[in-house]
């Protein structure tokens, strides 16, 4: 009778060490078998994955986290293409500025710049996220235009609330770095409501270029400070390791990607027009 490939298995393995064994052709031969079948297992499941996606209609509800800066204006696009495709998968977005852990509030994935504390989350970058300093031209042709970062202590900021930093930041210029902690007049957690805010001709405020962009390009709001950029973030995809695999979620994930992935539309106009700096500063 001949023994099960399993103790072979065991057998080659313990062989295999600093004994000097070394064992039978035939039992060889059998773990080469079994590593060539667990390998090609391996791709058949691959496969699998791609057969479904082809083969089969993904459904189900997919539960998404995101932050409206990025939501608002620039998703809807992504998600009715994402539909047309996948039309029986159900798309329940959540959409405030909150960090959230998507294990724990059960959420397949959260759209978010800043990671929450957790080791069971998988984290992929989609692109980066520039901060800007801008206002209404009425607003600096009465009030100036800011030359050096410190002339911004006599100007009415408006600043986002959920920076990690707080209000101090640091301004990278060609010949030195300028740190500093504003007093804003304005606090909140909506970068869209600092665009309203400035383009009301209200004050100065500093928000993402994806929410500033179409502003600027248009004349309604001008760039203060260009030439003294600040650090960037990034906005990431984070889920949980264990449903890595899900059908629905590795599909939504690939159509993030291929719509975000890279430098954004939104800072690539900005940069074609010279008036963002193409180097990223993290």
């Amino acid at each position: 009778m001949r023994e099960p490939l399993s103790f072979k298995y065991e057998a080659y393995a313990s062989w295999s060490g600093d004994s000097g064994f070394v064992p039978a052709e035939g039992i060889r031969s059998d773990f080469d078998k079994f590593a060539a079948n667990r390998f090609i297992i391996g791709s058949q499941n691959e496969v699998v994955d791609q057969m479904r996606e082809v083969t089969t209609s993904p459904a189900g509800r997919l539960r998404v986290h995101a932050l409206p800066g990025f939501v608002l204006g620039h998703l809807a696009t992504v998600l009715q293409q994402f539909q047309a495709r996948y039309p029986q998968i159900v798309l329940d977005m959540i959409v405030n500025d909150a960090a959230i852990d998507p294990v724990k509030e059960g959420f397949d994935c959260a759209l978010q710049i800043f990671p929450p504390h957790s080791e069971e989350l998988i984290s992929r970058k989609l692109f980066p996220v520039r901060r800007v300093f801008c206002a209404s031209p009425e607003y600096l042709k009465r009030h100036g235009m800011p030359r050096h970062p410190r002339d911004l202590l006599a100007h009415r900021v408006g600043w986002y609330s959920g920076y990690p930093t707080r209000e101090r930041l640091a301004f990278h210029g060609a010949q030195e770095v300028v740190s500093l902690a504003l007093k804003p007049v304005l606090l909140t957690n909506s970068v869209h409501l600092l665009r309203e805010y400035a383009m009301e001709h209200a004050g100065v405020v500093c928000v993402p270029t994806l929410v500033a962009s179409e502003a600027v390009l248009s004349g309604e709001l001008r760039l203060v400070l260009p030439e003294h950029p600040l650090s960037s973030f990034w906005l990431s995809v984070f889920y949980p390791a264990t449903v890595r695999s899900a059908l629905k979620l590795k599909l939504f994930l690939k159509a993030l990607a291929a719509s975000f992935s890279g430098m954004p539309p939104w800072d690539r106009a900005l940069i074609e027009r010279g008036l963002l700096p193409e180097h990223l500063i993290e």
